[in-house]
C-alpha cells in the first residue's frame, strides 16, 4: 500500500480507501467500484476534489455494502458476515482518525433491490453505529426528489453539506409530500375529467341563409 493511502479489500470486496491527515471525512457510498490506492475511479475523484472544497485535508471512502459491482445492480446478499465486517472496519476508522463528519453519498441507488433489501438493513446499521459514535452526518448539495442523499457524481461542486437530521424522517416525510403531490394532482385531473363529462354539449348554432 503506498504511503498515506489507508485500503482494506481484494478484487471482490473493499472495506476502505482514503487519504486520512488530520481533518478527516468520511463518505458513505452504495458499494465500491474499481478503485485502489494511486487508483481513483470517478467517484473517489469527486470525494477527493469535495472533501478539499469543503475544508477536509484528509478523506476516507466505505460504502453501505463491500462489494465491488461496476453495476450495483449486480450486486448479490454474499454473506451476513461482510455485513459484519463493514461495521467494525467503520467503527475502527472513526475511532483511529478522529472522525467526526460523514458524508452520506449513496444517491437514489441505494433502493435499486426495494424498500426491505440487504442495503437498507446495512444503511440502517451503519447509521445507527455512526450515532452512538456521535459522528456528525452530513448530505451534500440537496436531497434527491425520492428523499436520498445526492450521489457526489450527480451533484455540482459549489454546494454545501447539510446536517442530516434524521434520515429515516427525512425520507419518511420527502416521500410523504410527494405523495400528496401526486395525489393532489390526481385529484385536479380527475375532478376537470368529471366537469367535461358532465356539462351539456353546446347547441349548434345555425346560420340562417338570407334569401
Amino acid at each position: 500500500i503506498p504511503a498515506s493511502w489507508e485500503y482494506l479489500g481484494n478484487d471482490d470486496v473493499r472495506y476502505v480507501l482514503g487519504q486520512p491527515n488530520q481533518k478527516n471525512l468520511l463518505v458513505i457510498g452504495v458499494n465500491p467500484s474499481t478503485a485502489k490506492p494511486k487508483e481513483p475511479d470517478n467517484t473517489i475523484k469527486r470525494v477527493i476534489g469535495i472533501s478539499q472544497a469543503q475544508g477536509y485535508d484528509g478523506w476516507i471512502m466505505v460504502n453501505i455494502y463491500p462489494q465491488r459491482a461496476t453495476n450495483p445492480k449486480n450486486m448479490k446478499p454474499l454473506s451476513n458476515i461482510i455485513m459484519e465486517n463493514n461495521l467494525e472496519v467503520i467503527s475502527f476508522i472513526c475511532q483511529a482518525f478522529d472522525v467526526k463528519d460523514a458524508l452520506f453519498a449513496w444517491g437514489n441507488l441505494i433502493d435499486i433491490f426495494g424498500k426491505s433489501s440487504f442495503l437498507h438493513t446495512s444503511q440502517n446499521q451503519i447509521e445507527d453505529l455512526l450515532k452512538e459514535m456521535r459522528v456528525q452526518c452530513y448530505h451534500y448539495s440537496n436531497l434527491t426528489k425520492k428523499g436520498n442523499p445526492r450521489h457526489l457524481l450527480y451533484a455540482p461542486y459549489g454546494k454545501k453539506l447539510y446536517i442530516m437530521k434524521s434520515f429515516f424522517n427525512n425520507t419518511k416525510l420527502v416521500r410523504f409530500v410527494w405523495l400528496i403531490g401526486k395525489f393532489c394532482k390526481f385529484v385536479i385531473f380527475s375532478n376537470i375529467c368529471l366537469y367535461n363529462s358532465a356539462a351539456p354539449l353546446a347547441s349548434p348554432k345555425l346560420a340562417r341563409s338570407s334569401r
